[in-house]
């Protein structure tokens, strides 16, 4: 048998006004995204005493890039930010990048780099050939005059590298991780065009959903 509770209309109205309040209470605390405008007020006066202290410590309210230009503009990479790197073909934007990162990461910023074009191995020589204004191909061509820069190229710590990943999902588990381990404060993808797994047909619309997550 089972039990029957008999209410009559107000009982009911008043059972269900309940509900949806208890119900809008728990949705207002789990969405992160919800706000009044006397929250979404205070959380803006403490991320700019966040990005005051931090310029008060660096001169930047974000990651610095090593560029001046872009740094006075921007005073850093900021964080939640996406900031996309466009050029054509073969303009050295991956070399760019992986500056940029080095640069974060000999400042104290631990940058991770989800490469998906080539291995780690020819990411880190572009760098080193970079750092050394030596030609790229004397070190992939095995010139001897690359022996001594491959030979004494340092590079700073605090740069993590992936190269065997493309999903979005393994992305953001990726850099969760490096988040929680190593302090990342700067993700670069190289590039956003290769990255796969929106919940669309339309590669347009996929890449949209892709940059938001």
């Amino acid at each position: 048998s089972h039990a029957r509770v008999s209410l009559n209309g107000s009982d009911v109205a008043a059972v269900v006004a309940d509900t949806q309040a208890s119900l809008e209470g728990l949705s207002d605390r789990r969405q992160k995204g919800y706000h009044t405008s006397a929250t979404a007020l205070a959380q803006a006066r403490l991320a700019y005493a966040a990005a005051a202290a931090a310029r008060g410590l660096q001169g930047l309210a974000g990651v610095p890039t090593g560029l001046q230009p872009i740094n006075k503009v921007s005073s850093g990479l900021r964080k939640k930010k996406l900031y996309g790197l466009a050029a054509r073909p073969l303009t050295g934007k991956t070399s760019l990048a992986m500056q940029i990162a080095f640069h974060a990461a000999s400042a104290g910023f631990p940058a991770g780099i989800v490469e998906m074009e080539m291995d780690a191995d020819e990411l880190v020589s572009r760098a080193v050939a970079c750092q050394a204004g030596t030609p790229y191909w004397h070190i992939t061509a095995g010139n001897p005059e690359a022996a001594p820069i491959m030979a004494s190229a340092t590079l700073p710590d605090g740069v993590l590298i992936d190269d065997s990943i493309r999903d979005i999902s393994a992305i953001c588990a990726r850099a969760s991780e490096w988040r929680r381990k190593y302090g990342m404060e700067l993700l670069i993808l190289d590039h956003l065009g290769l990255v796969k797994g929106g919940s669309t047909d339309n590669r347009a619309r996929e890449l949209g959903e892709i940059s938001f997550d």
